[in-house]
């Protein structure tokens, strides 16, 4: 897939959910307005009447407890039988208790007009407590009250500026119903009723409210169906068309890579103007940062680091948290896919020159709306719903939510072992716990190793011949020898290695050279910086594989190179060989044992540093290089979803 993608991602704002299953509340005017809905049993109304109170009632099991919670707060209170709290603004409560001229409860229990309870306590002008029922400022009852409409006390009722019942309902300033609804410090609709079990209205999301419960496999797999599904416009084309697993995730035709370069996209006279990047081991890329203490800006490209893309724009900042809905259950297990893995995957769909997705109401991310709902349509969506504990919300206000989660679910799968597993056949001579030289690797594969990284073997390396190779392709430390078991063999840096420009590749402009990094760092810079021609180094892992297919594969940003040959000769000669008109291509520069000048010519070069371009490898030692390389390639490939 070209990778230049040019429209900034958004942050959205956190847009909070009102409960779960239920609408939020309605406003009344003249009366009490109610709305319900149903989920497993489970009613919920909203009243809101001219008092400006609002009832929230949760039904379970055939119990009804009614909250006051429209800014009407029980400081006293009236249980009555039932189990229903009633507060001043005219409440008649069917089943146990019965305001004529309302009740109005003030530290205690104060009839206005009198409260007449049903079965259990009656007041007159007053409190009166019969059948053992103790009024000293308040309700208090030892000895237990039993209440024949519904709700049993057992142990007591005790109400201490409020109403309190030990496995019932319980109110410190307010109202808390453990088990139905609780709220502290008074009751509201809006950021007052928290629900253990029940309904939550805190203005967002509780994780009391039964938080969802995290899949990483289906998350993983609705990463794997987005990834080989055919999202875009037309519907052509989908991740893998430019990441094909079996070329070493990135494209698959012989006859792009020889020409142009950049793939094609869903409308195939547009394309970008680089080559796609692998994404397995993309996600060991870290954060896009400086690489040590100096500040990225502050020199040249070296002193960055992480990101995704070759100019590291996906930088892992534009996916946050607001994904998990302050749900800690989804944060603890997911939030290791946040990332320039996340930021990446969102790239390509609304890219004109990639997958093409059109705009819609997609709050600010492009692409978000039309994405969601391909996936929502779809008939992997229960593994959405699964892994997010709903269904993808594509609407105006929330579609780009459900559009950034679409996409840490692609940076999940790639994380998993299917895609980066580290399964080469160097992984495997490594395992098998002998030295090096390894068994497992031919004579020729050890050599490589050891011009690789320097190292001195009697027999493979005897001088010690060091192909520099480790100095941008290595994840260890200074001086390793390449044993690490998880070795990227990238640095994850940017470097400027001197490259020639590519006049096959699709939208070259001579007049307008591909500034790499500095395109992210410096975008409004109108002279050269030290940043212009350096680009993140990729891993090695997967470079040679589908080659064995006979796949002609493009190496470098811009897809100069037609083969790990030409690469690893221009490493060892750049500097040492005539210069070629800087039209030439790879294969006309081998012919004539010469090499063009680098698109940006200037004084950052690597190989100006001796890091490169003369180190005086034999012919030989070039195949050895080579055929280490092929011996990095995964050896199993990824297939398809089962459908």
């Amino acid at each position: 897939m070209s990778i230049r993608f040019n429209s900034p991602l958004i942050a959205a704002m956190f847009v909070l959910h009102t409960g779960c299953g239920g609408s939020g509340p309605t406003a009344g005017t003249a009366g009490n307005t109610t709305e319900t809905s149903r989920e497993q049993g489970t009613v919920g109304a909203t009243n809101n009447g001219t008092g400006g109170f609002k009832e929230v009632a949760s039904d379970t099991g055939g119990t009804d407890d009614h909250i006051d919670t429209g800014g009407t707060q029980a400081t006293g209170g009236t249980l009555g039988s039932g189990g229903h709290l009633a507060n001043t603004g005219g409440v008649e409560a069917t089943g146990g208790v019965e305001a004529t001229g309302g009740v109005e409860a003030t530290g205690g229990v104060e009839a206005t007009g009198g409260v007449e309870a049903t079965g259990g306590v009656e007041a007159t002008g007053g409190v009166e407590a019969t059948g053992g029922v103790e009024a000293t400022g308040g309700v208090e009852a030892t000895g237990g009250v039993e209440a024949t409409g519904g709700v049993e006390a057992t142990g007591g009722v005790e109400a201490t500026g409020g109403v309190e019942a030990t496995g019932g309902v319980e109110a410190t300033g307010g109202v808390e119903a453990t088990g139905g609804v609780e709220a502290t410090g008074g009751t509201t609709e809006t950021g007052g009723v928290q629900a253990t079990g029940g309904t939550s209205e805190t203005g967002g999301t509780d994780e009391t409210e039964n938080p969802p419960t995290a899949d990483v496999p289906a998350l993983e797999a609705l990463g794997k169906r987005v990834f080989f599904a055919t999202i875009s416009e037309p519907s052509t084309m989908g991740c893998v068309s430019c990441h094909d697993p079996a070329t070493g995730w990135t494209h698959n035709d012989s006859a792009v890579n020889l020409g142009q370069v950049a793939v094609p996209g869903s409308i195939p006279e547009r394309a970008g103007n680089r080559k796609p990047g692998a994404v397995s081991y993309a996600f060991a890329s870290p954060t896009f940062g400086n690489a040590g203490t100096k500040a990225c800006t502050d020199g040249a490209g070296l002193l960055c680091r992480g990101g995704l893309f070759w100019d590291g724009r996906a930088t892992g900042t534009a996916i946050g948290s607001e994904v998990f809905m302050g749900y800690s259950t989804l944060e603890a297990a997911y939030q290791g896919y946040l990332g320039p893995t996340a930021d990446q995957a969102v790239g390509p769909f609304a890219n004109d020159a990639e997958l093409n997705v059109p705009d819609g109401d997609d709050n600010g991310l492009p692409g978000a709306q039309y994405v969601c709902e391909q996936v929502r349509d779809s008939d992997y969506v229960e593994l959405y719903e699964r892994a997010w504990g709903e269904s993808p919300d594509c609407t105006a206000d929330k579609a780009d939510l459900s559009f950034k989660r679409i996409a840490v679910a692609i940076s999940a799968w790639e994380h998993s072992s299917e895609v980066s597993p580290y399964d080469s056949k160097r992984d495997r001579a490594l395992a098998a716990g002998d030295s090096f030289p390894f068994s497992g690797l031919t004579d020729q594969e050890n050599q490589g190793w050891a011009l690789f990284f320097g190292i001195t073997h009697e027999a493979l390396n005897p001088a010690g011949t060091n192909a520099k190779c480790a100095k941008c392709h290595n994840n260890g430390a200074t001086g390793s020898s390449g044993l690490e078991k998880r070795q990227l063999f990238s640095d994850n840096k940017y470097h400027h290695v001197g490259l020639p420009p590519n006049p096959e590749l699709a939208n070259y402009d001579a007049t307008k050279p591909d500034r790499g990094l500095a395109e992210h760092t410096f975008p409004n810079s109108s002279g050269q910086t030290a940043h212009d021609g350096s680009f993140r180094t990729p891993s090695l892992r997967n470079v040679a594989k589908g080659v064995e297919t006979g796949v002609t594969k493009a190496y470098m940003h811009n897809g100069y190179f037609k083969s790990l040959e030409d690469v690893v000769h221009f490493y060892n000669t750049a500097t040492v060989k005539d210069v070629c008109p800087s039209n030439y291509t790879a294969a006309e520069a081998r012919a004539h044992n010469c090499w063009p000048t680098p698109e940006f010519n200037y004084g950052m070069i690597a190989r100006d540093a001796g890091d490169f371009g003369d180190l005086g490898l034999t012919t030989a030692q070039e195949a050895a290089l080579v055929s280490f390389l092929h011996a990095l390639s995964d050896l199993e490939t990824v297939q398809p979803p089962d459908e």
